[in-house]
């Protein structure tokens, strides 16, 4: 199988498998950019059955990886103890960087620019249904390691339907191309929560998974199934607050409470809406902060809604190690450890 019929492969995947992605264990500090190599990652990480999801500052178990669990009651807590049992793998996968010809076009050609601005791949595809207007031509750049060379395209660049240009497009590299992949604009900087929500058409490409509850620094609260129009309700009915994004580097406070979400379209999967103790609301979706000061009366009433009306569980995760077998002794070092082994050696097929 050469590398464009891998990623076919890959875009078949059912989405309910990427939709259930936010239901899941969080890590902190997740590593973005592999640079040039993530798209090699990406290929060498699903040739091991892995689907491997952009994040930027966390990441959870994907529900595949989510083996089983059982859950504990305890007469001394209103919380109900969850242990999941994961298969994370063993953390010693080489990633190999593949040679040029061996990748398909939307993992060479990781840049494009469209105007005045510039996109990042997401390596996501995007059906001829969700293929917007023609907007125009546009150069499209890869770097091949290997021979120290830099790969330029002129392509059609097409909007993506829902979804303003200015954030994300999409092209098509070949006619006999079964899809378009999209192109995102990681400086992508909304005015307003009205404009975010609408440029990202949000309402309808939003999907959202479990809630942290961190206000208490030694354990962390898991909340389910809080349905998404409560989030739109009591948090993003304001469409009016003001963006402050990242350069201002305003203090926000501590993060006290995270809700997963995904836009699947976009290739953002697990990323978090994040409340904090000062009345801010901010969130990583396009790999860069946007801040909307929402207050801290509505921070601390959907808090309180969430916490009286849903079942708060304490998740213990137990992962197997590359046996097969039960691992319990999983130190916080490991579970922090997330180096990525890098080798320019790459096997031909």
């Amino acid at each position: 199988m050469n590398g464009n019929e891998l990623l076919d492969k890959m875009d078949l995947i059912d989405p309910k498998y990427i939709e259930e992605a936010g239901k899941m264990q969080k890590k902190r500090n997740v590593m973005l950019k592999y640079l040039p190599y993530v798209a090699s990652l990406l290929l060498v990480l699903s040739l091991a059955g892995t689907y491997f999801a952009y994040v930027h500052k966390s990441q959870g178990l994907r529900e595949s990886q989510i083996l089983d669990y059982t859950e504990e009651s305890s007469q001394n807590s209103e919380y109900i103890t969850k242990h999941v049992t994961s298969d994370e793998g063993t953390g010693e996968e080489i990633a190999v960087v593949m040679q040029w010809d061996d990748m398909t076009d939307a993992c060479r050609y990781k840049s494009l620019v469209y105007g005045d601005k510039e996109y990042t791949t997401g390596l996501i595809a995007v059906w001829e249904e969700n293929v917007g207007d023609a907007l125009d031509y546009a150069d499209i750049s890869g770097y091949d390691i290997y021979t120290d060379t830099t790969h330029t395209l002129n392509r059609l660049c097409c909007a993506i339907a829902g979804i303003n240009p200015e954030a994300a497009v999409c092209v098509k590299f070949n006619e006999t191309d079964k899809y378009h992949y999209a192109y995102v604009n990681t400086n992508y900087t909304p005015e307003t929560l009205g404009d975010f929500i609408s440029d990202l058409n949000l309402t309808e490409t939003l999907e959202t998974g479990l809630i942290y509850d961190e206000r208490d620094s030694s354990q962390t609260i898991v909340y389910e199934d809080v349905d998404k129009s409560l989030i739109f309700e009591m948090l993003l009915s304001d469409t009016t607050l003001e963006n402050e994004p990242d350069g201002t580097y305003k203090d926000v406070g501590k993060n006290i409470f995270e809700i997963s979400v995904s836009v699947d379209v976009l290739g953002y999967h697990n990323v978090t809406i994040t409340l904090t103790d000062t009345g801010y609301m901010w969130t990583n979706i396009l790999s860069s902060g946007k801040y909307f000061y929402v207050g801290t009366e509505k921070i601390e009433a959907f808090i309180e809604e969430v916490t009286k009306n849903h079942q708060g569980y304490i998740y213990i995760y137990d992962s197997l190690t590359g046996t097969g077998e039960l691992n319990e002794d999983v130190t916080a070092e490991e579970e922090e450890l997330e180096t990525v082994v890098m080798t320019t050696s790459a096997a031909k097929e």
